[in-house]
Parts: structure tokens; C-alpha cells; sequence
């Protein structure tokens, strides 16, 4: 399956054209918009630096190896299932949903599982079905299933639908919602309650978003062509795609107007308007943003807008929308726009664009709560053309966004700066709240691989909830001549970037899903609420015929608990001389720890040789001659640095008096006490009466 252009899923550009991504043993095609590079960039010394010097600890993946199944259909018999969408269940966990043509042919439907936190399925096998086959049209499909939290456990999913696929011979593709509590209870309407969906509402409305509205409904946007008239392909004069959205509450009613309010569909604004995200504004409102193409019309160049509509549905800002990226004249437009929280109200929102010397960059913007854009007009850079030590630009794109819980945002992208053709690494860049860029110029490399290491593709990127993120992607490292074995094909991989821009994992990414022969690919990510991370993806390994199934796996800092000292044997010693411990007991003793006495106001006594038994044992040696008599603690520390300790557990003594000292002394004194009593005459006998 090609990946297409400017769009948010892999086969959004023709959604009447639905493909079983079948035939990918060959290479995936690059996207239209990549423009191939022309020369190689050096590396950035001072960064290189800074990465050696960070402090660096293992990524664990915490369930089966290679992930665990969330729809498993051994043989592939039962259809393929397409585009996961994943969100945390608020318990470490996480729910996730997808289409699937479970029954046959191109009939795809919607199905959903949860995950808890160590990786068991909790709801239906191979998942609750949300959007099922038993609707009027029997050949009608929902596809391309996004989903936001309902705040209890549970979750919202809305989809694209054709069950009402001609009505009067005209086309029509409506967008439908479902509810699914905590327990894998659909608890709408069988199928899902309509959003846009009123048979007077014709022709399309395409790929939905979805942002929990914070009291247990959803905010939900899309593009819609309903302005055509009767013939999609012939449309009325002056017909464009706009930009709608509807808020459904927790009993699935819809709260604005019918088939949803107009964000952008003034019919005095000329141009298309496509592709919206949304953000929750914290209020019960959102925040929307979508390419626009306005200014000069269809035929022309786009910019991005932006609109924030209220919990009763009105438009707060300009009619039809602020200009995020409006006033530049572009070789190409931009696309592929992100939006994440400001957390004060307002967004910020990324892109790609061309807009000089035919290269393409990634640009952002903050929006406030009041409409007004904070930084530089049309956006600052964040990955720059000017990089380090050369006079040319290369290429970056397809950005991704996190928010970084102090008001800025973490973007990563695909990255052509190595010169290789048809190879892509990841970088990324953190934005603080004024548009400064806060890591090294040109971004930090999260997956940078020397030579021809082929492609990272797909990433998707969620905050590591400290100031950095975890960013997930597609990698084809081994798809070449030299790769360990002749099935290596794609891998899902992951690495965490924290607040400071330094890889906290295994260098270019730790592997999330590296089976031999496998086929993994198109992964999204979601938080799991304690730093670290679940992903989910499709997968290949054990279907035929292209169909595929969908796999999970968390994934979080690999760090082991601190140590704990909870005993010595001996307890004691006297300090002419060396002590040799038996027994020093505790827990989480890691290899190569240390062992120490530690008093204030002294120097840390270190044993020597230390023997680290088992976790919890260690026997060692402390030369404690000539030091400070008294009471000392007994600290272990574990290579990471960590330090357990046992207050008060060593007592260094002087040493005891030697033993023929103290018989003379006890001689003398006898003698000289029994000199006195002689004296006085108390050793003579008694007199017999």
C-alpha cells in the first residue's frame, strides 16, 4: 500500500478505495511529497557529546516478548484489521480500536479491546464489535475509527459510514459514533447514533476526530462536502469542502445543531477547506485547526486556520477562523498540521512546508485562549535548513506533537540530513512556551543510524509526563543486504527523549517488536500514566494473503528498584584490623554495587572485594584500622547510583586488652590486697575458747 499525501492515514487520500494493503513484501513506497537529498550532513560534535554524557537506562518491555494480541485471527481466514487507534484507560492500561473486514470482502467494521496494565484482555475475544454487519446496507462499511476517553474507564469512537450509501442515486458517507463503558458495554444505539447523518444532509463527510469534552461525551469534527449538491462528480458551482463538528454527551445525544455547526462554511469564504484536528480546550470546549485553501483558491497554495468553539457550540474566534500560517507564498502548501494543548486555553499547532529552495521544513505556532498567535508570523522553524557546519538544507517532515506539561510542546519528524537516498531517521525538538527552541540546533537524533539503514516512517510521539516524550515509529534498519537473516523486514521501535533532549534508551531506539521475518508496522502510542508508554500495531506474523492482525506492547524505563540493607553479620568489629562480613542482607542488590560505612563528618569506609551473592546477599571486607570508633550506617549502592541504607547497623570498637596484660595486673592486685589484709592481722587464727 502506498502511503499517501498530505493526509493522517495510510489510505485517507481515496476513501471509497479501501485496499487490504495486501503485497507489502516489497518495499512501501516514500510519500510523494519527500523530496530526495542532495548532499550528506556532518554530525553535531557538541551533541554527540552531550549525548555520551547523559545519563542512560534501559527501555523494558513489561509483556510478552514482541507484544501481545489484541485481535488474533491465526490464518489471516477472517480478514484483515487496519489503523489502530489507541488512549490510556486512566488505570495503567489502555483501550484500542480498529476496522476490519472480519466478515469478508471490503466490509470493514469497528471493533475494540482493552488492555490492562500487565497486557490481559478484559472485554470480548478478538473485541467487542462497535460498528457491526447487521446495519440496513449489506454492503455498507465504517472505517477509519478515532477515539477519545469518557472519563470512566470506558471510551467514545466515532467512524466513517456508508450504510445510507445512496440515497435517491445519491452518494453518502455519514460519520456515526459508539459509547463502550468500562466493561466492553456498547451503551448507544446499536451501531452507533448518527453525528452527521440526516438524510437531507448528502454527499460525503470524511475521517472524523474526536477530543473527550471532559463530562463524559466528545467533541467530533470532519471535513464535509455537502455543499456539492446531487453529483459528487459534477459539483454545484462554487461547492467546496468545509470544516463541521458535533458534541455527543454521555447518553449519545447530540448537543449543537443537526449534522453539526459550521467551524469553516461561510459561504462568502472561497476555497476548501480539509483534514481537521482537534485539541480539548479544557473547558468543554476544543480547539480546530485544518489546511484552508482560501487565499487563492483551490488551484493555488493552502495555509492552516485555526477555530475554538464553546461548549454550546458557537465559534469563539474569526468567523471561519484565524490565520495560524496565512501571509507566506509557498512553493508547496503546507500540510499534515498537529495541534496539542497549551495548557492555558490556547494550542500549539505543527506543519510541514516548502517554502525556499524547494526543501521541506517543520514549522509551529502557539495560539492563546483569545485567538492571537504568540510567535513568529506564519511560525517559527524547528527544524531549520541552516544545520551545524554546512551551507545547503535537506529535508524534514511528516511532524508529530506532544505537549510538554510546561506549556511548550515536543516535535519529532523524518529526517533526510544523512544524504543516503530512500533512508529516513527521526529527530526531534522541544518548543518552550515563547517559541524558543531549547535542544540543539537542528534537533536531537532519536533514530540516527550510520550508512544505509534504510527507513523510520510512521512515528507517532506521547509525553513521558517530565518535560520530555516517547516517540514510536515504523523501521526498516535491517531490510537490506547484511540484515539478520533473509525475512527481516519491519520493526516497531521506541525511544524516549527526556526534558534535557537526551535518549534515555538504547541507542537509535529500543526494539518494541522485533520478531525474525516480521511485518509490524504503523504504530500509535498512548501514555500509561507512570512515564512510560503502551503501543499498539498491525501485524503480519502469523496471517497470509496481506491480512493482518493487531499486536500491543508497554514500554517504560527498565529501571530496578533502589536497594533496601536490612541486616550485618557481624555487627561489629575493632578498628586494628580488617572485618570480613558474611552476611549483608537486603534487597535489589545489583551487580557490581558497593558497600559502604558511612559516619558524618568522616570518610565513606568502602569494602573490599565486595561478592554481590544474589539480590539479596552480599559478602564483602571493610578495612576499618586506626578509624573512628563509634556507630556507623551500612550503605549499598547499585551502579544507577542508588543508595539503600541501615542507620546505626556497625559499631567500630577499640580493641579488647590482650589476655596475659590483664592476668599480671589481676596478680598484682591480689597480691597487694592480700599484703594489707596480713597487716591488719586478719589472716591469723582464731583462738580456741
Amino acid at each position: 500500500m502506498e502511503r499517501s499525501s498530505g493526509t493522517i492515514n495510510p489510505t485517507r487520500n481515496n476513501p471509497h478505495k479501501l485496499s487490504t494493503r495486501a503485497g507489502r513484501a516489497g518495499k512501501r513506497s516514500v510519500h510523494s511529497r519527500r523530496l530526495r537529498p542532495v548532499l550528506a550532513v556532518l554530525g553535531v560534535s557538541l551533541l554527540a557529546l552531550l549525548v555520551v554524557l547523559a545519563p542512560v537506562c534501559l527501555a523494558g518491555v513489561k509483556w510478552t516478548t514482541d507484544g501481545v494480541p489484541v485481535r488474533h485471527q491465526p490464518g489471516g481466514s477472517a480478514g484483515s484489521a487496519q489503523d489502530p487507534q489507541i488512549i490510556p484507560d486512566g488505570s495503567g492500561g489502555a483501550i484500542i480500536t480498529w476496522m476490519e473486514a472480519r466478515y469478508g470482502g471490503l466490509k470493514f467494521l469497528v471493533f475494540a479491546q482493552k488492555v490492562d496494565s500487565n497486557g490481559n484482555r478484559l472485554w470480548t475475544n478478538n473485541g467487542v464489535e462497535v460498528r457491526g454487519s447487521t446495519v440496513p446496507s449489506p454492503t455498507g462499511w465504517g472505517t477509519f475509527p478515532q477515539i477519545a476517553s469518557d472519563g470512566a474507564g470506558g471510551c467514545i469512537i466515532t467512524w466513517m459510514d456508508d450504510r445510507y450509501n445512496t440515497i435517491n442515486g445519491v452518494n453518502k458517507i455519514d460519520i456515526y459514533a459508539q459509547r463502550v463503558d468500562a466493561n466492553g458495554t456498547c451503551r448507544w444505539t446499536k451501531d452507533g447514533v448518527g453525528v452527521r447523518s440526516q438524510p437531507t444532509t448528502l454527499d460525503y463527510a470524511y475521517f472524523p476526530e474526536i477530543a473527550s469534552d471532559g463530562a463524559g461525551g466528545a467533541i467530533i469534527t470532519w471535513t464535509d462536502f455537502r455543499t456539492a449538491g446531487p453529483d459528487w462528480m459534477n459539483p454545484l458551482p462554487g461547492a467546496h469542502y468545509h470544516i463541521y463538528a458535533q458534541r455527543v454527551n454521555a447518553n449519545g445525544n447530540c448537543l449543537w445543531t443537526t449534522d453539526g455547526v459550521g467551524v469553516r462554511s461561510q459561504p462568502t469564504t472561497l476555497g476548501s477547506a480539509k483534514w481537521p484536528q482537534l485539541v480539548a480546550d479544557g473547558t468543554g470546549g476544543a480547539i480546530i485547526t485544518w489546511q484552508d485553501w482560501r487565499r487563492l483558491g483551490d488551484i493555488a497554495m493552502g495555509d492552516i486556520y485555526a477555530q475554538k468553539v464553546a461548549p454550546d457550540g458557537r465559534c469563539v474566534w474569526t468567523a471561519d477562523g484565524v490565520g495560524v500560517r496565512s501571509q507566506t507564498i509557498s512553493l508547496n502548501s503546507p500540510m499534515d498540521q498537529r495541534i496539542v494543548s497549551d495548557g492555558s486555553g490556547g494550542a500549539i499547532i505543527s506543519w510541514q512546508e516548502v517554502r525556499s529552495n524547494n526543501k521541506r521544513e517543520v514549522y509551529a505556532q502557539r495560539v492563546d485562549v483569545n485567538g492571537t498567535c504568540r510567535w513568529a508570523t506564519d511560525g517559527i522553524v524547528v527544524r531549520s535548513q541552516n544545520l551545524p557546519g554546512n551551507d545547503f538544507s535537506t529535508i524534514g517532515g511528516d511532524p508529530v506533537i506532544a505537549p510538554d506539561g510546561f506549556g511548550g510542546a515536543v516535535i519529532a519528524w523524518n529526517d533526510t540530513r544523512s544524504g543516503i537516498a530512500n533512508k529516513y531517521d527521526i529527530y526531534a525538538q522541544r518548543v518552550d512556551a515563547n517559541g524558543n527552541l531549547i535542544w540543539a540546533v537542528g534537533g536531537v537524533g532519536v533514530r540516527s543510524l550510520p550508512g544505509n539503514a534504510n527507513q523510520a516512517i510512521d512515528q507517532v510521539i506521547t509525553p513521558d509526563g517530565s518535560g520530555g516524550a516517547i516517540i514510536t515509529w515504523t523501521d526498516r534498519r535491517y531490510d537490506n543486504p547484511g540484515g539478520p537473516g533473509a525475512d527481516a523486514r519491519e520493526f516497531i521501535y521506541a525511544q524516549r527523549v527526556d526534558g534535557s533532549g537526551h535518549c534515555r534508551w538504547t541507542t537509535d531506539g529500543a526494539g518494541v517488536c522485533t520478531a525474525a521475518g516480521e511485518y509490524a508496522g504503523y504504530p500509535q502510542i498512548t501514555s500509561d500514566g507512570s512515564g512510560g508508554a503502551i503501543i499498539t500495531w498491525e501485524d503480519y506474523r502469523t496471517t497470509t494473503g496481506g491480512s493482518t492482525d493487531i499486536f500491543a506492547q508497554k514500554i517504560t524505563d527498565d529501571v530496578p528498584d533502589a536497594p533496601t540493607v536490612t541486616g550485618i553479620t557481624p555487627y561489629s568489629g575493632a578498628n586494628n584490623g580488617t572485618v570480613n562480613i558474611t552476611n549483608l542482607a537486603g534487597t535489589s542488590f545489583q551487580k557490581g554495587a558497593q558497600a559502604m560505612l558511612r559516619m558524618a563528618g568522616h570518610a565513606d569506609i568502602v569494602a573490599n572485594p565486595v561478592n554481590v551473592v544474589s539480590a539479596n546477599q552480599i559478602t564483602c571486607s571493610f578495612n576499618i584500622n586506626g578509624v573512628t570508633t563509634g556507630v556507623w550506617d551500612v550503605v549499598v549502592r547499585n551502579p544507577d547510583g542508588r543508595e539503600g541504607k541501615y542507620a546505626s547497623g556497625f559499631s567500630v570498637t577499640a580493641p579488647a586488652a590482650a589476655c596475659g596484660a590483664s592476668a599480671g595486673v589481676s596478680v598484682a592486685v591480689l597480691a597487694g590486697l592480700l599484703g594489707m589484709l596480713s597487716l591488719a592481722g586478719l589472716g591469723t587464727k582464731r583462738k580456741r575458747r
